[in-house]
């Protein structure tokens, strides 16, 4: 009688025997004159998967050149078959087929294809990033009603590396990577990983690009790694992604790259800097500002205006006569930032620039330096032959509240540029001077700030109301929030039924429109293509055309009082 283990071994080989013989009595059937068998037989095949593969490839040897063939085409299809996951085969039924026939750039097509409905996935533990959990939300709420038609990072990994090197143009390649990071796509960090290694070096960067955008693990290893890259394309992304990720620990790496042979890289170096706020390596920035190249002394000394190095501030003013106009342009905008008052002087002079842009700049960063004390040369600006430079300094005699300059301001509304004289307009009214309100009637702007001169007290109220509450809602609940503390309630326009306009439950966000509730009543109310009428217990709002007639009679009514 056999043993226990003697019956438990030939059990066992019974059962590795049965994939086998099915698969040599399957491949055999592939011999049949009958189609319906053969596609039987194919379509089992490909269900054995691994098992049937040495059967197949005996088969593709056979003298029987049909039989030959089809083994081949299956032993295409079945270790595609094998690398998709169950997902993607039921929503895309013969994709295997239809990859295992084409080149690789079908490989491209269909990946960007499945991106295009892959859900974002939330970080891992060991990972910075996070997905925007909004957009994450959104997509669970779909996953819900259509769970078959939204995919994984999972779902990808297979089709990426094939689909990168399919890529027809440099575009579509980056497209690929784009997806990657946008759909927060962590698991396909393996395969990035392998490709920061490849020998293309638009595949490596690409892979650089995509990992440090995901913070995956392992991803500062080859960042620091591709900084010895021959290729200045990789060295770049490699700065730049270390730039987003790591710690302290990496300034030394990052510092050390501004003395790299490609400018690109140099330029890199001073942003990731910039971006990890390295205080520490001004001094490192500030001996690019004498770079051989234009566009690296320009970026240094950008840089260092962010960086708030004021130590830098001489070096930075040796760039204000530099041959380039961007370098000059970028080194004066940095003095403003930097505030370093002795640098004033030098400033000034570039308000006789032979660049607009540089005596734009130079405005700007004058104001800056020297607050008030700056007017008498941005006066001068006002008469500057460029539109722009003129418009600037009206803005910055705004900022500056520089009342004095009333009666200069009161000439330009005579000025041969309708910008002009509307910047000049508007500068008059918001400090309460009457001269403008002709231009700004005419030209049919900026009409709010009559409210002003109609309704001063309660102008007043609203500018120095502090705007509180949620800045997003619907429309009508924005405009709820910044009347709140205001004692003023808003008189909504009316449809043809009598209700409130359907724009009033609108979606609305007021972020960075202003601090003040009559900042932010301004801001989402002229969105509308509506106007503000104040009134002393209410806010209407108007049609623009409907103001633009009420605010005439009211001019044409204070003229007539004069």
């Amino acid at each position: 009688m056999p043993s226990l283990a003697a019956l438990l071994l030939s059990a066992f080989q019974q059962i590795q025997d049965d994939p086998a013989r099915q698969a040599r009595e399957l491949v055999e059937k592939l011999r049949s004159d009958k189609i319906d068998e053969r596609e039987d037989a194919e379509k089992k095949l490909k269900e054995l998967g691994r098992a049937a593969l040495p059967e197949l490839e005996k088969a593709a040897r056979s003298g029987d050149r049909e039989l030959a063939e089809r083994s081949r085409h299956l032993l295409k299809v079945i270790p595609i078959r094998l690398r998709l996951t169950p997902k993607v085969l039921a929503r895309f039924p013969g994709i295997a087929e239809r990859l295992a026939s084409s080149d690789d750039h079908t490989w491209t097509l269909v990946f960007l294809e499945i991106a295009e409905q892959a859900a974002p996935e939330e970080a891992p533990p060991d990972v910075e990033g996070k997905a925007n959990p909004r957009i994450v939300t959104l997509w669970k709420e779909k996953d819900e009603k259509t769970a078959t038609m939204t995919f994984q990072g999972e779902d990808l990994r297979s089709l990426l590396p094939t689909a990168v090197r399919g890529a027809a143009t440099d575009e579509e390649r980056s497209s690929v990577f784009e997806k990657i990071r946008r759909r927060s796509l962590y698991s396909c960090a393996p395969e990035l990983l392998a490709m920061a290694r490849d020998p293309n070096a638009a595949i490596r960067g690409g892979s650089l690009e995509a990992l440090s955008a995901l913070r995956a693990k392992g991803s500062v290893v080859e960042l620091r790694r591709a900084l010895q890259d021959p290729e200045a394309q990789v060295r770049t992304s490699a700065v730049q992604g270390l730039g987003q990720v790591g710690g302290k620990e990496l300034l030394p790496d990052l510092v050390a790259m501004l003395d790299d042979a490609s400018p690109k890289v140099r330029v890199a170096a001073l942003y990731a800097l910039n971006s990890r706020q390295a205080r520490e390596a001004a001094a490192g920035i500030a001996k690019r500002l004498a770079d051989p190249d234009e566009s690296v002394r320009a970026n240094a000394a950008f840089v260092l205006g962010f960086l708030d190095a004021r130590e830098t501030a001489p070096a930075l003013m040796k760039l204000l006569s530099d041959p380039e106009i961007h370098v000059r342009n970028y080194a004066v905008q940095s003095l403003g930032r930097l505030k370093v008052r002795e640098t004033g002087p030098e400033v000034a002079k570039l308000l006789h620039d032979s660049s607009k842009d540089v005596r734009q700049c130079a405005i700007v960063s004058l104001s800056a330096i020297l607050g008030k004390e700056s007017i008498p040369e941005l006066e001068k600006a006002l008469d500057d032959g460029d539109n722009q430079v003129q418009i600037t300094a009206i803005q910055e005699l705004g900022i500056q509240d520089a009342r004095e300059s009333i009666p200069k301001l009161v000439g330009l509304l005579k000025n041969e540029s309708e910008m002009v004289r509307h910047w000049s307009a508007r500068q008059l009214c918001a400090w309460g001077a009457r001269e403008g309100i002709p231009i700004l009637l005419a030209q049919n702007v900026d009409l709010v700030l009559l409210n002003r001169f109609r309704r001063p007290k309660v102008w007043d109220r609203l500018e120095s109301t502090p705007f509180r509450g949620s800045p997003q809602g619907s429309l009508k609940e924005v405009i709820a929030h910044a009347l709140q503390e205001s004692g003023l309630r808003a008189d909504w326009p009316k449809d043809d039924s009598g209700n409130d306009v359907s724009w009033a439950s609108d979606p609305c966000s007021a972020y960075n429109v202003g601090s003040s509730a009559l900042s932010v009543l301004v801001a989402v109310v002229h969105a509308r293509n509506y106007e503000l009428l104040l009134e002393e217990d209410q806010v209407r709002l108007l049609p623009r055309k409907e103001a633009h007639a009420l605010w005439k009679v009211w001019w044409t009514d204070e003229e007539r009082k004069k």
